[in-house]
């Protein structure tokens, strides 16, 4: 934890870019270690009105079943958001490529779900798995699928993280003028 608080102090807003490395803030280390903060405890979800940003964090059970509850409870968050049905799909397509793929899956694996809505602005949206090698599988139907669909929805997509110390998966939405 104190790493993770050391670099978000050192990748700091610097009017609009990191600090430390340039990059449009967040930078990928500040949101790496924001989101290790927030998953080590997640916050509650926000009594503020929808018209506030807010941000919030949920960690699941690394089971099927799960995924219908994170996008339950996403859903409601963003009621309102004209940009709901996107990022509620892609945190689907996420959480099940955390199931399917990662060590989430393991007996008490878990998967985080961490959304920051920026009313007029944007939606963050990021899954953490709780890595391992990540088991792709081949795509018989020859239709996108997982990050395909994420990358097609979304207006910018990362990846941090590794096999040893999990990944998250990023996604920005932007907010319709």
């Amino acid at each position: 934890m104190a790493t993770a608080r050391r670099e978000i102090r050192a990748h700091s807003d610097d009017g609009g870019l990191c600090a430390i490395c340039g990059s449009a803030f967040p930078c990928p280390r500040a949101e790496l270690a924001e989101f290790t903060l927030g998953s080590l405890a997640p916050a509650a979800r926000s009594p503020q009105p929808r018209h506030h940003a807010s941000a919030h964090c949920w960690t699941f059970p690394g089971t099927a079943d799960q995924v219908r509850r994170a996008r339950r409870l996403l859903a409601d968050v963003l009621d309102g958001c004209p940009v709901a049905d996107d990022v509620i799909l892609c945190l689907s397509e996420l959480a099940t490529n955390a199931i399917l793929h990662s060590a989430s899956a393991m007996p008490g694996g878990t998967f985080t779900v961490r959304c920051e809505i920026r009313p007029g602005v944007c939606v963050h949206l990021r899954v953490a798995d709780d890595g391992g090698s990540w088991q792709a599988s081949a795509d018989p139907d020859g239709r996108i699928h997982g990050l395909g669909i994420v990358a097609a929805l979304a207006a910018k997509l990362s990846t941090h993280g590794d096999a040893d110390t999990g990944r998250v998966v990023s996604a920005r939405f932007d907010w319709p003028a």
